[in-house]
């Protein structure tokens, strides 16, 4: 069993400190996969502004009670605080700068949150995506804060991430869960998302004052805080800097209700694909509760292999699904998911009782990988390998996801990610008119269209071959860049196309020169 509860009663300040002393190494080989996600000309650009906002909240430690908190955590591990506050503020910088450098949206996470009534209860449903495979599930934590005068608090995360409030409950009855939204505004006088929520949970007392206490902050990018109440109100909340747009809802009278990264307002422009993509796994997931039979929402939530041919659409769970958590507000029961990797159906599940925060129990124990899992197991190692600079591992992993998966969709997503591999890679003209045959063959989900439009393009002009696609072939939000890159000179093309940045979790493919 990985998941373990982590009591932490008493003074916040020393305890962390203490527990930093224990979870130096899991932190160290969480900063060194993000930053290996991270070129190093990104890191040289952005690293000013994140050193800079660490500096700022540096200054503020002696006033804030979350400063104090990370600071005690950091010099129990024995790091300089500003390493760790450097280390929060990439996800705040990369939210914004997101645009300009694509690569930085591969660090945020993603997620998926369904709030229900049923018979069982008052329920709240998170599935997290976070690019740490073979790190966040090999370390899964549950910290149970009990300070003095305060109400208790419990947070699901990783060993290294325990001030970070992604999804939790509150001792009021409340479930909360923090979503990335895709934004354009950069508020530098505003404060990290971290500290808003960490904050703000250790001192509402209710749903309500929740509430208030949002009203008055102001973030540095965009985020969304949802709430849970057993009675059922569900609150979510957008908060843009300044600018708070909020929602309330009741699962007596609307279940299920489902959120990804989509903002309550429809201001994502310049996000279409990602929108799209939220979207997507939003209709997969209504879908599937709707068919739902007698089945653990874990269980149908990862339930990858549920994949239709006409109307094809990404599931709920990606090859960055790390965590699976679900909460009964009304049993106080709280079950995770268990397993390596990229978490599948298969995977066991793991209960605690909320009433003696004891070890948890099997209540599912692990199945037989059926091929469609393993393949999807075998392409979140391969994208994960990529991302550590492991190319040979990377390639090896992927072809086997290839060979295993049984999905004809799927088979085409893997044949264009590894033909995309070799377009990077690959410099021989032979090879390249090899794997353009190739790709112009795939058939690929109508979410690819555009990025097979684009490959097809780049080949053709390396090849030095008469187009055979023009910015006509792909949508409004792709012609600029298709423009760019055909009209480049062919040493700034060839720069640009070393820097292209595959995302098989996300269905995506950045460019550092898009914009």
């Amino acid at each position: 069993m990985k998941t373990v509860i982590v009591p932490l009663i008493g003074d916040p300040i020393e305890n962390l400190y203490q527990l930093g002393m224990r979870e130096k190494d899991s932190f160290l080989k969480i900063e060194a996969r993000v930053m290996k996600l991270l070129s190093q000309n990104v890191v040289l650009r952005v690293g000013q502004e994140i050193l800079s906002r660490a500096r700022i909240l540096m200054k503020k430690k002696e006033e804030s009670f979350f400063d104090q908190c990370v600071t005690a955590y950091a010099e129990g591990m024995g790091i300089d605080p500003v390493r760790y506050f450097s280390f929060l503020s990439l996800f705040e910088v990369a939210a914004h700068y997101g645009q300009l450098y694509p690569e930085l949206k591969s660090i945020l996470p993603g997620c998926t949150s369904v709030f229900m009534k049923s018979k069982d209860g008052i329920t709240h449903s998170r599935l997290l995506d976070f690019p740490l495979i073979g790190i966040f599930e090999e370390n899964p934590r549950l910290y149970f804060w009990q300070q003095e005068g305060k109400l208790p608090l419990l947070n699901y995360s990783s060993e290294g991430l325990a001030p970070l409030f992604l999804q939790g409950l509150h001792g009021s009855g409340l479930s909360f869960a923090l979503h990335h939204k895709p934004g354009k505004n950069y508020h530098k006088d505003g404060q990290s998302i971290f500290k808003i929520t960490f904050e703000t949970l250790f001192e509402a007392n209710n749903l309500a004052e929740v509430k208030k206490e949002m009203k008055k902050k102001v973030s540095v990018t965009k985020w969304s805080l949802l709430l849970l109440e057993k009675s059922g109100v569900v609150q979510a909340m957008d908060l843009d800097g300044p600018a708070l747009n909020s929602e309330s809802y009741n699962v007596n009278e609307t279940s299920p209700l489902i959120f990804t990264n989509i903002p309550l307002q429809q201001d994502a422009q310049g996000f279409d694909h990602f929108i799209k993509f939220s979207e997507a796994r939003q209709n997969w997931m209504k879908d599937k509760l709707q068919a739902a039979k007698n089945e653990h929402i874990l269980d149908l939530m990862t339930d990858v292999e549920d994949q239709k041919s006409k109307k094809w659409l990404h599931p709920a769970a990606t090859l960055s699904t790390v965590g699976a958590y679900h909460v009964n507000l009304t049993t106080g029961l709280l079950d995770v998911k268990e397993g390596t990797d990229a978490m599948v159906k298969s995977d066991e599940i793991i209960q605690f009782s909320l009433a003696d925060n004891g070890e948890g129990k099997v209540i599912k124990k692990a199945h037989a990988l059926k091929p469609f899992e393993e393949a999807w197991k075998r392409a979140s190692r391969a994208q994960s390998a990529f991302d550590q600079g492991e190319y040979d591992i990377a390639y090896h992993e992927l072809q086997m996801a290839l060979a295993l998966m049984p999905n004809s969709t799927w088979k085409e997503i893997i044949r264009f990610y590894l033909y995309l591999w070799d377009f990077k890679f690959v410099s021989n003209s032979k090879e390249l008119a090899l794997i353009y045959k190739k790709v112009k063959k795939l058939n690929l989900p109508e979410s690819l269209k555009d990025q097979w439009v684009l490959l097809i393009m780049r080949l053709e002009k390396r090849l030095e071959l008469a187009p055979t696609v023009t910015t006509n072939d792909v949508q409004d939000s792709y012609r600029d860049l298709f423009q760019q890159e055909k009209l480049a000179p062919k040493p700034l093309f060839a720069t640009w196309m070393k820097l292209l940045y595959p995302r098989l979790e996300l269905l995506d493919v950045f460019s550092p020169h898009s914009k």
